[in-house]
């Protein structure tokens, strides 16, 4: 009889101290969501960034936005300007010949996904966004009535009526003297042999501080504005279609280091000298003159001069005396 209540007893205590114990979650596995590449008519609009080493990017046109724009069967050569997507431009033109998209069906989603692969030969000087669209399939009707049409007509983005816009970033060619924010600071030098630099500011920092830049320029630090003609009389800064060119006449006496930089425009009307993650500094570094090198030769030239000058000299006595 004891050892009945004993096991009742147990059992009571293992039952109450389940019903006290915290509940074990369930685990629950996520579903995943759609891809960041791919354009949706729930998106409505993505951004992708082409990668600067293999130049290439990709993206997908969803199931109910499957054609791609500018229209293309299997290979795009176009690109829209603007986010509007009105303005076509061919791909090589700015990006080089061999540069284009293809199309393939997509296999991150069902059949009627389109999957467009950007290779492009070159990248641009400044940092560029092109764009592309992807709308609803048309009715078979339509399709017949558009035989005959030229490939990336405008009236295939005015007419669809569901559309999301793909925004392609293209990146700065890192061979060139553009100042750009993954850079954040670029270094350029002045030498005896080489007295010009050139150099521009990104797209999106395409102001260029100190304001009035042909007169002025920031010390090294690039914190204080001095005037350029008091630092280096013979220096200029020439803006041609915002290519700036800085260059010296005459090296000074000792090396010095000077600084713009490149900002967003309302960073830089709120303080020129004040320094921003948004920039980008160019520094220039400008050697001293080589003036043993010159001294050297000066007194060579003199030594010279003077051998020559004895010379005739000598010849004339010695021909008067005889």
């Amino acid at each position: 009889m004891d050892s009945t209540r004993r096991r009742m007893a147990g059992a009571l205590f293992f039952v109450v101290a389940a019903l006290m114990s915290p509940a074990v979650p369930r685990v629950e596995t996520a579903t995943p969501g759609p891809s960041t590449n791919t354009c949706t008519t729930t998106s409505g609009s993505i951004s992708v960034s082409v990668d600067q080493t293999t130049k290439t990017v990709s993206f997908i046109c969803g199931t109910n936005v499957s054609d791609v724009l500018p229209s293309a069967q299997d290979t795009v050569t176009q690109y829209y300007e603007d986010k509007n997507i009105t303005q076509l431009k061919n791909l090589v033109e700015l990006f080089g010949m061999e540069s284009k998209g293809t199309i393939k069906s997509s296999t991150a989603t069902n059949a009627s996904g389109k999957e467009v692969s950007l290779t492009l030969t070159k990248l641009p000087e400044k940092t560029t966004d092109i764009y592309f669209g992807c709308a609803a399939p048309k009715p078979r009707e339509e399709l017949q009535e558009g035989v005959g049409r030229e490939t990336g007509d405008l009236n295939d983005a005015d007419t669809a009526k569901e559309k999301c816009i793909v925004t392609v970033t293209v990146p700065a060619d890192p061979n060139v003297n553009t100042c750009t924010l993954k850079k954040q600071n670029m270094d350029l030098k002045i030498t005896n042999t080489n007295k010009s630099v050139s150099f521009q500011c990104d797209t999106g920092i395409s102001m260029l501080t100190p304001k009035n830049s042909s007169n002025m320029i920031f010390d090294e630090l690039c914190d204080k504005q001095v005037k350029l003609q008091e630092v280096l009389p013979t220096a200029t800064l020439v803006n041609a279609d915002s290519r700036y060119t800085f260059s010296v006449g005459k090296l000074p006496e000792t090396s010095q280091t000077f600084c713009y930089k490149c900002s967003a425009s309302e960073v830089g009307k709120k303080n020129e000298s004040q320094g921003s993650a948004e920039a980008c500094t160019v520094k220039v570094k400008v050697a001293a003159a080589n003036l043993d090198s010159a001294a050297s030769t000066s007194a060579t030239a003199g030594s010279m001069s003077t051998f020559v000058f004895g010379f005739v000299s000598s010849v004339a006595f010695s021909m008067i005396g005889f």
